[in-house]
């Protein structure tokens, strides 16, 4: 799920995986009513995300430096 939508420029470093029912939740209710019923924060998230990725990144370079 783009947390700024793509037609706002929203980047893909911005983006939550999401199921199906999770992704149509947001939508139709939004994502402050989503974050409190489920008490989830897509802002930590994404930080997560993001860093996880970058550690991954890091582990690849490390690999072709071996």
């Amino acid at each position: 799920h783009h947390t700024i939508s793509r037609g706002a420029w929203g980047s893909d470093y911005r983006t939550i995986p999401l199921c199906l029912k999770c992704h149509i939740t947001i939508h139709q209710k939004g994502m402050k009513d989503f974050e409190r019923k489920y008490n989830f924060d897509h802002l930590d998230a994404i930080i997560k995300l993001l860093s996880e990725y970058i550690q991954s990144l890091n582990t690849e370079g490390d690999k072709d430096a071996a």
